[in-house]
């Protein structure tokens, strides 16, 4: 999709195009560093990008797999994929860099040290070297203290990062593998940006602290970097982080830690500047050609602009050839050709796009592509031809490959104000690699991803087509070759939304859906069924039309057989959707196990079944970023669950990113998906149980309807169970019948003791007497957001805690509400189910079932 400035690249205003001619006159740089998505300043880094006009970046930790997703159900890996796209679309908001490192967010930890027991701290810390050896920051910034202090653990991890980076970075000592593609960088300084820290708080000790007015208005972007901010912050739309835009004076402040000292603000002394007289006198060159261009600046005349252009590009390409230059003049000057070759782009006004017939091809088929061209802003003394055109395949380990050459271009005119189309056909190669992230996980719940070497910097994986096109650029006396590229998208018309894009797909040829992907068994369940879809997308390994294919179960729990007749398919065609139901039945009367289920579809090959190699794609649809696509193995799993359903009528009403519900249809109950905005009391009425999912009171608009009905139904004898909900963002005061107050307090140890407080209470035994061994195998965390205080007519029936810390024991509270009941329950079944904990099942049921 095109949302979050993908796709569509609209050209640049002429106050865009004065701000980038302005920003080749500063060389300053800056690197910000932090955990996770959300956590970067993003006042501060627009204001360094966007009026700076310095090389900025932010370096988070994490993808932020660990959180939770106000959007929908994706969570961890597909979350991780959400939030990096995120992180993109706000960069593209405020100007800066993203980079990342292999370290993955595994959840909440309290501090530092338990960080480290799961991170592997000179693994991550030598990706942190890297990007500053690669990024060459003068300027380190550090959102968090390095000291432990009341925050998430990796906060102090990524600030205590920052500091061994610091001076690891310029130590030939330290991570030397590194130095076949990189040079040591020392930084010039690192700060800690407390006031970021302290947001909200004006009475904080400013005495010492260095300080620096992000607030300014750009009259030529119209808006205030503050407003800018916001904008950029509200890109991260899974987390809730919507925010309100800021205007005037707006000051941050800063707490030295290393390097060079300064005394009024943190950028004292790092940066050279034409317009300061600070510029190297190794670019005296560059210096003089800068200012006749800022000369022309407050003119319209753009063929000037391109005249004052032109002579730079020969002085950079000197630079980039000079094996004596600096990593830093190289740098620069790599930074500064781009710039000049999209300035030249944007002043005379030349478009260029390529995009595919269709939005998905298959390694060693052949597609249909069109390039479009037009130049509009002609002009009589500047002429841009081009030469060649090619189609490359990008590999994700930084590998390309071409696919098609048409050695010259299609026209070699000087283009006018018109569009010129031309379609061309390209083959793919059969080992091309799939669609999707580069960064793979090493395990279940790992630590770290797998990623490549000197590859855990960047953001996502390249485009896996992409469009080069060579240029001949006729500027007064001067010739001038420029390379472009763009990224084979695919383009189509939605009737409501207009224009759409979305990256082209690279998918195989035989997908599988497989559904449900987690079938969970209570005792009495006599059969299991699945539904099978096949697509076959075409390319050489497709069937003809003559084969004929089988479908079937490669593997199945024991215990079970299946009983439906595997279809024959004759005469397949390619890009035709085939479904299938594979039903087991159990063997005998104890049931079948659980375990692992795997279709398969067989080929007949002379006579012999022959079987194909199957994966699913998955795809990510948010209309904030671009569709994300991901080929997954084809697998589902039967959790097996000794326990009896009663069958009731259970309501449940939606908060965010929760598959409670689904848990509950798969274990028997009747669920029935309430609607606040239409739910009534009769409605309610036949419900033997409400749930009210995770962050409902965060999320539902329209609680002044519902809430008053809930309470009703508890007190008239029904029984409410409330799963967490957040202290930030409540949207009622009182959102329990029975006054309770919530706290931020949690237990991140999935293996901490769990304690029963009221051993005899029937919640704890019926219709499942709870025991220890129910809480084993939890993953991420016991609870989050317990109860902190509470009414005397709640009890709590749990106690827990991290090691270290005292008894938490707002995790499960049950309490008598007029006629009826009323649970809160912090405990995260909402992660837990998804991942086939028995002992989750078991307490949801409990929950549930409760009757006093």
């Amino acid at each position: 999709m095109a949302q979050g400035g993908f796709g569509y690249r609209p050209g640049w205003t002429r106050d865009q195009i004065r701000e980038e001619i302005r920003g080749l006159g500063v060389d300053g740089s800056v690197l910000y560093i932090a955990a996770h998505p959300d956590d970067e300043n993003t006042r501060f880094l627009a204001f360094m990008a966007r009026h700076k006009r310095w090389r900025t970046g932010y370096l988070s930790l994490t993808r932020g797999d660990g959180g939770q997703n106000l959007l929908g159900d994706h969570t961890e890996y597909d979350l991780g994929i959400i939030r990096t796209q995120e992180l993109l679309a706000a960069r593209r908001v405020d100007g800066a860099e993203q980079f990342f490192t292999r370290a993955n967010d595994f959840g909440f930890s309290k501090n530092p040290d338990e960080t480290w027991q799961h991170w592997d701290r000179e693994k991550v810390l030598a990706d942190v070297v890297w990007v500053i050896r690669l990024f060459k920051p003068r300027l380190l910034v550090t959102r968090f203290s390095p000291l432990p202090a009341a925050t998430h653990g990796h906060h102090t991890a990524s600030a205590q990062l920052a500091v061994e980076a610091f001076f690891a970075a310029g130590d030939s000592n330290r991570f030397p593998e590194q130095l076949s593609q990189v040079r040591v960088w020392q930084p010039s300084r690192l700060v800690w940006n407390t006031s970021w820290w302290f947001y909200g708080r004006q009475d904080y000790d400013k005495t010492g602290l260095l300080s620096l007015d992000v607030g300014t208005y750009n009259p030529r972007l119209g808006r205030s970097y503050g407003e800018l901010a916001a904008e950029s912050r509200s890109m991260h739309q899974s987390q809730g982080f919507g925010a309100a835009r800021q205007r005037g004076t707006e000051r941050e402040y800063f707490q030295w830690l290393a390097g060079d000292s300064a005394i009024h603000d943190p950028l004292e002394g790092l940066e050279r500047s034409v317009m300061n007289g600070t510029a190297s006198t190794d670019w005296d060159e560059w210096t003089r050609e800068v200012r006749g261009l800022y000369a022309l600046l407050e003119t319209e005349n753009t063929e000037a602009w391109l005249k004052g252009l032109a002579p730079m590009l020969p002085f950079l390409n000197r630079i980039l050839e000079d094996p004596t230059r600096s990593d830093e003049d190289r740098l620069l000057a790599r930074e500064r050709k781009e710039k000049v070759n999209r300035l030249l782009v944007e002043i005379s006004g030349l478009w260029e796009e390529a995009v595919a017939t269709q939005p998905a091809v298959v390694p060693g088929d052949s597609l249909n592509w069109e390039w479009q061209v037009l130049r509009r802003n002609p002009s009589a003394t500047v002429k841009a031809v081009p030469l060649s055109l090619r189609l490359l395949g990008l590999w994700p380990n930084g590998q390309e490959r071409t696919l098609w050459d048409g050695k010259t271009a299609p026209t070699a005119n000087d283009l006018g104000d018109s569009l010129h189309r031309y379609v061309f056909r390209a083959a793919l190669p059969e080992g091309m690699p799939m669609s999707g992230p580069f960064w793979k996980a090493e395990g279940p719940r790992s630590a770290h991803y797998s990623v490549p070497d000197f590859g855990s910097h960047r953001p996502e994986s390249p485009p896996s087509l992409m469009v080069e096109s060579h240029w001949s650029w006729s500027i007064g006396a001067m010739e001038i070759p420029v390379t472009l590229r763009t990224p084979l998208l695919y383009k189509w018309t939605d009737p409501v939304l207009g224009e759409r894009y979305r990256p082209m797909e690279v998918v195989p040829a035989w997908q599988l859906g497989l559904e449900p992907r987690q079938l969970v068994v209570p005792d009495g369940v006599r059969e299991l069924r699945f539904r099978l879809s096949l697509r076959i997308e075409g390319g050489p390994t497709a069937p003809k039309r003559t084969d004929t294919l089988r479908w079937g179960l490669a593997g199945w729990p024991e215990g079970w057989r299946l009983v439906s007749e595997p279809p024959l398919l004759l005469n397949p065609r390619p890009d035709s959707l085939y479904t299938w139901e594979a039903v087991l039945t159990t063997v005998g009367r104890e049931g079948g196990q659980g375990g692992i289920v795997t279709p398969a579809v067989y080929r007949s090959v002379q006579g012999r079944w022959i079987p194909q190699e199957l994966a699913s794609v998955v795809r990510l649809e948010y209309g904030h970023i671009p569709i994300q696509t991901r080929v997954v193995p084809v697998e589902a799993t039967v959790v097996r669950l000794h326990q009896k359903s009663s069958g009731k009528v259970v309501g449940y009403l939606r908060g965010a990113g929760d598959e409670t519900m689904t848990a509950l249809a798969q274990m028997g109950y009747r669920v029935v998906d309430l609607d606040p905005a239409t739910a009534t009391p009769a409605l309610l009425k036949t419900c033997q149980s409400i749930v009210l999912g995770v962050r409902f009171y965060n999320t539902c608009r329209y609680l002044s309807r519902i809430q008053p009905m809930l309470t009703d139904y508890a007190a008239q004898g029904g029984h409410l169970i409330i799963q967490y909900q957040t202290t930030s963002n409540l949207l009622l005061k009182q959102w329990t019948p029975i006054p309770l107050q919530l706290g931020r307090s949690r237990v991140t140890e999935e293996q901490a003791e769990v304690r029963f407080l009221v051993p005899n209470h029937s919640l704890l035994n019926k219709p499942n007497q709870l025991l220890s061994n129910d809480f084993e195998g939890w993953v991420q965390e016991r609870g989050l957001y317990f109860a902190q205080q509470w009414d005397p007519a709640w009890t709590p029936l749990l106690g827990m805690n991290d090691r270290g810390e005292e008894e938490q024991k707002g995790s499960l509270l049950v309490g008598r509400y007029g006629k009826g009941t009323v649970v809160y329950c912090a405990l995260s079944l909402f992660r837990q189910c998804p991942q086939g904990v028995p002992g989750a099942f078991r307490l949801l049921q409990n929950l549930v079932e409760y009757a006093p």
